[in-house]
């Protein structure tokens, strides 16, 4: 049981790991376009 928690909390920082990855990327090689970025957030958070 106990490990059955500890895998979910791994996984869990495994794909916030790799999301914040993709992100210092895209920054380092300044493909990263905030202001795309933000529309879209408004885009999708506008459709909830």
């Amino acid at each position: 049981m106990f490990d059955r928690i500890l895998d979910m909390a791994r996984t869990a920082l495994n794909v916030v790991g790799n999301a914040l990855a993709v992100l210092v990327i895209a920054k380092w090689e300044h493909k990263f376009d905030r202001k795309k970025a933000l529309a879209y957030e408004r885009e999708v958070l506008g459709q909830i």
